[in-house]
């Protein structure tokens, strides 16, 4: 099956995004990535915390120091194929895989509830201060570019040189760096990919 890894997040409606991707591994492999909180720490930012088990408790700070609290649930728990987490701050994430010849095809799927309202913050706009999916709405260019980022990461500790030892190390790694406040954002080819979703929002966002 060929898929574009690179293509841009798609909307389904106004308030749902979904990233589709391949990727040249099996199922369990993917699964594993996606529902153990050490490698979730190293491809998606750290600190997260995860118990994976239907209603089991969850955490994602995307790239903040650790907070103790739990602050969401593990709704759905489908292994191996679906996983789903809905936090407290209106916002749900979910994880489908299902084997494909060569590997997996990998669907995720970002959710925020019409009481969400993200923070305006200049570092994630393409121009600063503007809202491109227009006010009220939780889409913001660096928000979407971030989690595009994310997903080569993601192929990278799928290969099978990432050891349980050296997932564990890294992991520890990052969570250090990030509540030392040493988390570095963005990278590659961030400041281009902000401004292609800047674009591609003005573009795709349903109309209301």
């Amino acid at each position: 099956m060929s898929l574009d890894n690179d293509a841009l997040a798609e909307f389904v409606d106004r308030q749902t995004v979904q990233y589709v991707r391949f990727f040249p591994v099996e199922v369990r492999k993917v699964w594993r990535a996606v529902t153990t909180s050490e490698y979730l720490n190293i491809w998606m930012h750290p600190v997260v915390h995860v118990e994976p088990k239907l209603g089991g408790r969850c955490s994602f700070t995307w790239g903040s120091p650790d907070d103790p609290t739990f602050r969401g649930t593990v709704a759905v728990f489908e292994p191996i194929t679906r996983v789903r987490y809905e936090l407290i701050s209106h916002q749900r994430i979910q994880f489908e895989m299902k084997p494909v010849e060569g590997g997996t095809h990998f669907t995720f799927t970002d959710h925020f509830g019409p009481d969400f309202r993200h923070d305006n913050d200049g570092a994630f706009e393409a121009k600063h201060g503007a809202q491109p999916a227009g006010p009220g709405t939780p889409w913001r260019a660096g928000f979407l570019a971030g989690f595009h980022l994310m997903f080569p990461s993601l192929t990278e500790i799928l290969d099978d040189s990432w050891t349980e030892e050296r997932v564990a190390r890294e992991s520890k790694k990052q969570v250090d760096q990030v509540n030392a406040g040493q988390m570095a954002h963005g990278g590659g080819n961030w400041e281009r990919l902000v401004e292609l979703y800047y674009d591609h929002i003005i573009a795709t966002y349903p109309k209301a």
